[in-house]
């Protein structure tokens, strides 16, 4: 999203581009455990801005499959490189985790300050954000009615044989509380479910501090 809503401003066109999706050999959706709501269906035409609708609201991996095929390569380095993060490896056998808290959390940090896109995509993607919804993660540990501009993730990891050695499961998102707060939260670990249920928590325990400020 941020690679191409970063495009957006050098070629205003870019997120009306229509592209022709006929569909893909393996489902990318099918390895998840949080299936998403909604996916795109083959034999079908969307813009650009509706895959990343997809992408972000729904967490569709299809149509980040789709994104990444489309892009240059060297637009996502390049935006690393201006945030001053490490470059994901190209494949998950056997890799060690290579960025933190800290630093995923910059993502959020330049959408809600508008300091690397400009204000009216900065304003765009929280939108965006705010609609994406996981009950399991963050949004488990807050009363209900709070916005959260937030967006999780899972992934198993592969040993070098190419057999899953442990899960992880990340949630991040800014809390939009009396007093709005960025909370990124990583773990990883054999169950999936118990991993959501550690973020579900220490949501909660983090929510109660805030709130009695």
């Amino acid at each position: 999203m941020l690679a191409y809503f970063k495009e957006t401003e050098k070629e205003p066109k870019l997120l009306s581009k229509k592209v022709d999706y006929g569909g893909i050999d393996i489902d990318a959706n099918l390895q998840e455990n949080f299936k998403p709501e909604k996916s795109i269906q083959k034999n079908t035409t969307y813009t650009i801005d509706d895959l990343i609708t997809y992408m972000v609201e729904y967490s569709d991996n299809n149509a980040a499959l789709v994104l990444n095929n489309l892009a240059d390569t060297s637009i996502f380095n390049e935006i690393y490189s201006d945030l001053g993060l490490p470059v994901p490896p190209s494949s998950n056998a056997g890799t060690a985790d290579y960025m933190s808290v800290k630093l995923f959390s910059r993502f959020f940090r330049i959408f809600y300050n508008a300091t690397y896109l400009s204000p009216d995509l900065s304003e765009k993607a929280i939108k965006l954000l705010l609609k994406a919804k996981f009950p399991e993660g963050i949004a488990g540990g807050i009363p209900s009615g709070i916005e959260i501009a937030s967006k999780f993730g899972e992934r198993t990891v592969l040993n070098t044989n190419g057999a899953a050695d442990y899960h992880e499961l990340h949630d991040c998102g800014i809390v939009y509380t009396t007093n709005p707060y960025l909370l990124c939260i990583m773990t990883k670990g054999n169950d999936l479910t118990s991993l959501a249920s550690v973020i579900r928590d220490i949501s909660k325990l983090v929510y109660q501090n805030v709130a009695q400020k």
